[in-house]
């Protein structure tokens, strides 16, 4: 049976377990990490917050756990670990999440936005110098947004061009289909022509004598 300590807490919400409530308690997902369930099943797209491997809803499992008692924990070698955060650190630690679990590849831009917004305010009000990590965090955000943006400005140029280009060629192939029907045309006609004047042709000039054209004999006097 797997033994936690008694202030052992999700590492997204950092809140401690609860055996009260199942969702709460201690969940392990294919990668090996270990979260509350109520977490996991905010995870959109389902990947592990920590590794980012996938994983299914459905395969979640609850780990059967026993706490181990405060006075117990004290006496286990390695078992009382560095102090607890203080509340601003644990405020930087979950900011810190939220802005990887929107670090993924489709996803909404007013989640980001709405991340990013907080972490401007919480950094505003507090010693951005101390925070660190959490600027990092956002710069590169902001770098990565900036690149999105131009290479969607290039994609759009380009498919504009390739519009324009197409436009073009399918003009330039009527144009052609066209020259060449006519082309057709004038050598079908002047075939025509050349044939009619083989079968009919010109019929010579009227000869005399007839009697009519033709002086009358006049007898000697």
């Amino acid at each position: 049976m797997l033994v936690i300590h008694p202030l052992s807490r999700c590492d997204v919400c950092l809140d401690e377990y609860s055996f009260a409530t199942p969702d709460q308690t201690p969940h392990a997902i294919s990668c090996g990490h270990i979260f509350c369930n109520v977490c996991l099943q905010r995870c959109n797209p389902s990947q592990c917050p920590l590794c980012r491997k996938g994983f299914t809803r459905d395969r979640v499992k609850r780990l059967v756990v026993d706490r181990l008692p405060p006075n117990e924990a004290a006496e286990v070698p390695g078992t009382p670990g560095p102090p607890l955060p203080s509340q601003l650190e644990r405020e930087e630690i979950l900011l810190l999440q939220r802005l990887a679990l929107v670090w993924r590849e489709n996803a909404p831009q007013a989640d980001v936005d709405s991340v990013i917004t907080d972490v401007k305010r919480w950094l505003s009000e507090n010693d951005g110098d101390r925070h660190r990590p959490l600027r990092n965090a956002v710069e590169a955000i902001r770098r990565y947004a900036n690149l999105e943006e131009k290479l969607a400005i290039q994609i759009s140029r380009y498919e504009s061009k390739k519009s324009e280009y197409s436009h073009k060629s399918k003009n330039m192939e009527i144009i052609h289909k066209n020259f060449l029907e006519h082309v057709q045309n004038l050598e079908s006609q002047h075939k025509t022509q050349v044939g009619y004047s083989t079968l009919t042709p010109f019929s010579p000039p009227l000869t005399p004598p007839y009697s009519w054209m033709t002086p009358r004999n006049r007898s000697p006097s």
